[in-house]
């Protein structure tokens, strides 16, 4: 049997067949639809925006609910319906990345297409944000300013009320594009609490969305500083169990107290905290918002911590920082961490841009995508969509975490998610423990219902920290909670197994599902599981939107 594209042929033969039900070859006839594709190199974390917007709206298209809606000719019509100017040379543009597509387009797309506000364009305005961060872009406005004028004190109730996340965007779109209006600086700390609050028990497109919201709220000049002071206040709460995201909003602002910030929180403090100031720094490098001096402390910090090996900073990704570093700090930094058994896993990033070597990464990613397309039929004929590949091979290796954040993101919005959570799930028994780390974490954005079993069997019986305590979280995260069984798995494993991740990751689960074992944790725990569960307590539950959004499943 034949796959799509080159392989080692770990991933063929029965686990094809099993997962799909039947073999994928080669061989297609007449003219199938060919999906854009990304031409930036692996090695870059800017670019390729244009393909990948053009493609989400494309492949939203053809596996539209209304399965009426993959001809072109019908949605023509539908855009038409809702005053929207196109024809089939224009949407064949939009489609093919050869044309910018306005918001409007964006926001049309999610009408006709019966999308939820948001579904779309929160994810398009971050891939724009993140990966072309110069332009200068524009807001999404999902209502008219008149509409929304008379609705502004609703969105200001409804989103206090933690409401849906596109009355987030609607209320933080108006501010952006009516920059007048005054609020109180209460007003504005306020808005920041309660939406990081939202945002980091947040999943799929709920948390997109609000995250999207943050990320216009801490570029407005009238909210910047009060989003800043309450993301401080938020991370820096000794309890909380939930701060890299928040604090990943921090690579927004190019100020000279934020490039110390960054860099005091890497150097200085540890776990969670370390983790995404990482991310940050990398991300803020990429972005040129360091001086000459910081660049300096950089790459001695980086030296350092690379020479320290991955026992000092398991989860820190200092390779990240060191990589977007200038090429002559690269070379001193390399040469300096020569004698380091990091030595290879530096110049592997440095090389080509990932985290394992550039054969595993293509082998794996390809028969991925291969598998997913299985699952995933078209109602006609298309080409291996070598985006498709594109995404998960940065998903799971690219060396940026931003990059690869983004990536995760756009498979979660997109039809083919179901698809490759349940390929992906095959692999945690991969033979390089870096490939079932790496589906580890890609999981904690993608895995459904479908993935229950597979997870639960994770927590029970696989032994090493990694995995265990990404299928907690990962557990913890899906639509439905835990489970009355899940639940009481969650207490033992957290009686039986004392690493911190491993910690961390059940009372994470259990504060994500809003459990009754919480209240036994800050009763009867130990000291750190009386603070996580007080914590997961008083900022509450998941919030879940993807169901409102689209048919969730395989079909």
């Amino acid at each position: 049997m034949k796959v799509f594209g080159r392989g080692t042929g770990r991933f063929r033969g029965n686990r094809m067949t099993a997962l799909t039900g039947e073999a994928v070859t080669l061989r297609r006839r007449g003219r199938p639809l060919r999906l854009p594709e990304d031409p930036t190199p692996l090695r870059q974390v800017h670019g390729g925006v244009h393909q990948r917007v053009s493609w989400l709206l494309a492949t939203s298209r053809i596996h539209a609910k209304d399965q009426e809606l993959a001809h072109r000719e019908q949605f023509v019509a539908r855009l038409n319906q809702l005053g929207v100017a196109a024809d089939l040379a224009r949407v064949s543009r939009w489609e093919s990345g050869h044309l910018r597509v306005p918001d409007r387009v964006v926001v049309a797309y999610e009408q006709a297409l019966g999308l939820a506000p948001g579904r779309l364009s929160a994810a398009i305005n971050g891939l724009r944000r993140t990966l072309d961060p110069l332009s200068p872009g524009s807001e999404t406005v999902l209502t008219t300013p008149e509409q929304i004028h008379f609705e502004l004190d609703e969105l200001f109730e409804r989103a206090h009320d933690e409401g849906h996340g596109s009355d987030w965007l609607a209320l933080t779109n108006y501010l952006a594009t009516h920059q007048n209006v005054y609020l109180r600086p209460d007003t504005w700390t306020d808005l920041a609490d309660v939406l990081v609050g939202e945002l980091c028990r947040s999943t799929g497109p709920g948390f997109t969305r609000r995250y999207e919201a943050l990320r216009t709220l801490i570029r407005h000049p009238g909210a910047q500083r009060h989003v800043v002071k309450a993301i401080g206040a938020f991370v820096t709460d000794p309890h909380a169990q939930s701060v890299i995201f928040p604090l990943t909003l921090l690579q927004e602002v190019d100020h000279p107290r934020s490039q110390e910030l960054t860099i005091q929180l890497l150097s200085t403090s540890s776990g969670m905290l370390q983790q995404g100031a990482a991310w940050v720094v990398a991300a803020k490098l990429a972005r040129g918002h360091f001086d000459e001096e910081a660049l300096k402390k950089l790459e001695a910090l980086s030296v350092l911590m690379i020479a320290a090996g991955p026992k000092a900073t398991p989860e820190v990704d200092i390779f990240d920082v060191a990589a977007r570093l200038s090429e002559e700090a690269q070379q001193r930094v390399v040469a300096a961490v020569r004698e380091s058994s990091s030595h290879q896993r530096l110049d592997n990033l440095l090389t080509h841009g990932e985290t394992v070597p550039r054969e595993v990464a293509r082998d794996v990613s390809v028969e991925l995508a291969a598998i997913t397309e299985a699952l995933t039929p078209p109602p006609y004929r298309i080409e291996p969509d070598t985006m498709l590949q594109r995404l998960i091979r940065e998903a799971l290796f690219h060396g940026h975490q931003e990059r690869r954040h983004q990536a995760s993101v756009l498979l979660t919005i997109s039809p083919y998610r179901s698809g490759v959570a349940r390929a992906a799930a095959a692999l945690y028994d991969h033979e390089d423990p870096q490939v079932s780390r790496a589906v580890g974490s890609l999981l904690r954005y993608l895995a459904t219902e479908d993935e229950r079993d597979t997870l639960v069997h994770r927590v029970k019986h696989d032994d090493r920290t990694p995995v265990r305590s990404s299928a907690l979280v990962s557990l913890g995260r899906l639509p439905d909670g835990l489970r009355r069984e899940d639940e009481d798995l969650v207490a033992a494993t957290l009686r039986g197994d004392d690493s911190p991740r491993v910690q961390w990751a059940g009372v994470y689960a259990l504060g994500m599902s809003g459990s009754s074992h919480l209240k036994h944790l800050e009763e009867f725990g130990s000291s750190q599981q009386q603070r996580a569960a007080d914590w997961w307590l008083r900022i509450g539950p998941a919030i879940h939107e993807g169901q409102d959004d689209v048919k969730e499943g395989l079909r």
